[in-house]
């Protein structure tokens, strides 16, 4: 059973509309005060919802090549301009810490730790497996596996977490917002199937925002997407 791109984005409008007509009931004090609004995290979803379903129709009629490759790159390094020049312009003009979104200082070590455990391990495996699935050449391996575990990760937890959860909880309240903000980032998926998007609501969505409401510190689910996709990753080579 499929959700075609069309259903998904009516039922993105429907969430979006919910949102920005909900009224303020909770004003729950979570993390610090609300830096940005419902409508600034929403134009920005928006934006790469409606990138990424281009892109999915331009992209039908291209076969499996490095070309391809290519322009998921670029659509990967733009949806991550799309995300952090509008978070860092916010949180400059208002002079904020970086802690507004769930990031603390030492975060980038543990982080840069795991990455490297991560790395030596692919690392070891390109060289010995002699005959990989699919990185048959090193490089682009490293490069494919480097943007899965790395880019995608601190992306979407910065753009679903750190922009969007923390204003939707405050209206929705820590559960529903955990909910819509779940849906909103698995309906944006438009070539996963159920079975794939129900695994995403679950283990990112509601586990993600119930470790960032845990811990309050957004490395946590950052690692586990990390985690999660480097296991995928593996899966490809071996």
């Amino acid at each position: 059973m499929e959700i075609n791109i069309l259903s998904r984005l009516a039922i993105i409008l429907a969430i979006t509309i919910l949102l920005l007509t909900i009224q303020k009931k909770h004003q729950i004090e979570y993390f610090q005060e609300q830096t940005w609004s419902i409508k600034e995290a929403l134009l920005i979803y928006w934006a790469i919802t409606l990138i990424t379903a281009i892109g999915l129709f331009l992209s039908k009629d291209i076969s499996p090549s490095r070309f391809s490759i290519v322009v998921s790159y670029i659509h990967t390094f733009l949806v991550g301009f799309i995300v952090f020049i509008p978070v860092i312009l916010i949180i400059n003009t208002r002079q904020l810490a970086i802690t507004v979104i769930g990031f603390k200082k030492s975060d980038v070590y543990w982080f840069l730790i795991f990455l490297v455990i991560q790395f030596s391990i692919l690392i070891v495996l390109l060289f010995v497996v002699k005959s990989p699935k699919s990185y048959s050449n090193t490089l682009w391996g490293l490069s494919l596996v480097s943007i899965t575990t790395v880019f995608w990760p601190i992306i979407e937890e910065v753009l679903y977490l750190g922009m969007m959860f923390i204003p939707v909880s405050r209206l929705a309240g820590l559960k529903t917002g955990a909910i819509l903000v779940s849906l909103l980032r698995i309906l944006i998926h438009f070539n996963y199937n159920i079975p794939k998007l129900m695994t995403g609501f679950a283990l990112f969505g509601l586990l993600g925002c119930y470790l960032f409401i845990k811990t309050k510190r957004i490395i946590v689910p950052v690692i586990l997407h990390s985690f999660i996709n480097f296991i995928v990753s593996l899966q490809e080579i071996v």
